[in-house]
């Protein structure tokens, strides 16, 4: 059984100060993290791949390793908030934050041939990560996040040309960053107007179908109490 199937009673347990979602927005919170879940797992998967295929550029250096390890290590920490719950805003920070110190060590941890390349694993991971502010945190908090990143990643891909390292362009990379974030924020911004849309509709329907049930029970209570004065009589 999917572990996101507690996660909307644990969020409702957790969120009792705010008003209770419909059963729309409820699922679309459920999905949403576990969409996040799993692009999180592709992504921390991608980097074992890339380490397993530029071994050589590792095994001649171990201490490279604490890049992709450190990422690995924090990536499984939030899949496994993610397990339990929807994330806050200063754990998306937080993990923001850890994104932008590996985008600017990124000539530390990857190999030359990939470096300021948009399929290495720090900008996969980053594009991955990306997803998490776009859905679970307000745009006040998402576009300074989503700028600080693509920002870090420019800049970490700049300071790697600059010593003559890398092989694509840093403008090109960090505005596809801001493009997931776009691409991610606007699907979450459609699907919640459809949720709130789906369960105003249910709410009218039922509201509608709550009247029609007093009208037919007054009808019937008044036919009854007729039929008991005609006894009568």
């Amino acid at each position: 059984m999917w572990p996101f199937g507690y996660l909307p009673q644990r969020e409702a347990a957790g969120a009792a100060r705010e008003p209770p979602a419909g059963p729309a927005m409820t699922t679309l919170g459920t999905v949403t993290a576990r969409t996040a879940y799993l692009i999180r797992c592709i992504a921390l998967a991608y980097i074992a791949v890339q380490v397993l295929i530029w071994h050589s550029f590792y095994a001649a250096a171990p201490w490279r390793l604490a890049g992709p390890l450190a990422a690995v290590a924090w990536g499984a920490a939030i899949v496994a908030y993610l397990l339990r719950r929807r994330p806050r805003w200063p754990l998306v920070c937080a993990d923001s934050g850890v994104q932008v110190a590996l985008a600017l060590s990124a000539a530390l941890w990857v190999p030359a041939a990939m470096r300021g390349d948009s399929a290495n694993w720090v900008f996969i991971l980053m594009a991955g990560q990306l997803v998490i502010p776009a859905w679970f945190t307000p745009l006040a908090v998402l576009a300074p996040l989503a700028l600080a990143s693509a920002a870090a990643y420019w800049a970490g891909a700049v300071l790697i040309a600059a010593a003559g390292q890398g092989n694509s362009s840093p403008v090109a990379a960090a505005a596809m960053l801001l493009a997931v974030a776009a691409a991610a924020w606007f699907g979450r911004w459609t699907l919640c107007r459809w949720a709130t849309s789906a369960d105003a509709a249910l709410a009218q329907a039922d509201s509608e179908s709550r009247e029609q049930y007093v009208v037919l029970s007054r009808n019937i209570e008044r036919r009854e109490h007729e039929q008991i004065g005609r006894a009568h009589v």
